[in-house]
């Protein structure tokens, strides 16, 4: 009988040592329990409205007396009014989307990224991260200060614009 290489290998892998048995990993610790409470707090609603009725009766009433007496002091703060509500609405909510292809091509918005915490923290199964949770903290201070600014835009401002409406004798715009 002839050896080959081939049978001198086989001979010195059957006649090794067996390797020493690999020591069992230890158990992983357990994922750390999810505190629901720090969620109890967000509630899902509607941030829009889209281009809703305030900012179209402002226009229409810029647009009505537009060229009257007065009219260019009423069309100056209706139309500075009217482009505070859009910067607040475009924070808001990014209304160039339109499926979830376009979601890509326009940047996300505060409600964008509420959805996408809340999805990624329903997705986890350790709980939220601590970068979740500072996430979260961040942007309930920009909503918080979005609110305020709705607050001022929808309150002061929008009273001193309808006294302007007011002392030309048309009808005023009503929050409701």
């Amino acid at each position: 009988m002839t050896i080959t290489p081939r049978l001198l290998l086989l001979a010195a892998a059957l006649t090794a040592p067996a390797p020493a048995a690999a020591q069992p990993a230890a158990a992983p610790a357990p994922p750390p329990r999810f505190d629901s409470t720090s969620l109890a707090a967000l509630q899902w609603r509607n941030i829009g409205p889209f281009r809703g009725g305030r900012v179209v009766a402002v226009q229409g009433l810029v647009a009505r007396t537009r060229g009257t007496a007065g009219g260019d002091a009423l069309e100056k703060a209706g139309t500075a009014l009217v482009a505070r509500l859009d910067a607040l609405e475009e924070a808001l909510v990014q209304k160039r989307v339109v499926d979830g292809q376009t979601v890509i091509n326009f940047p996300q918005r505060l409600n964008q990224y509420y959805v996408y915490l809340r999805s990624a923290i329903d997705a986890s199964d350790s709980g939220t991260t601590d970068g979740q949770q500072s996430r979260l903290a961040a942007l309930g201070e920009d909503w918080a200060r979005q609110q305020r600014t709705a607050a001022t835009l929808l309150g002061d401002e929008l009273a001193a614009f309808n006294r302007l409406v007011r002392d030309r004798n048309i009808p005023a715009v009503v929050v409701k």
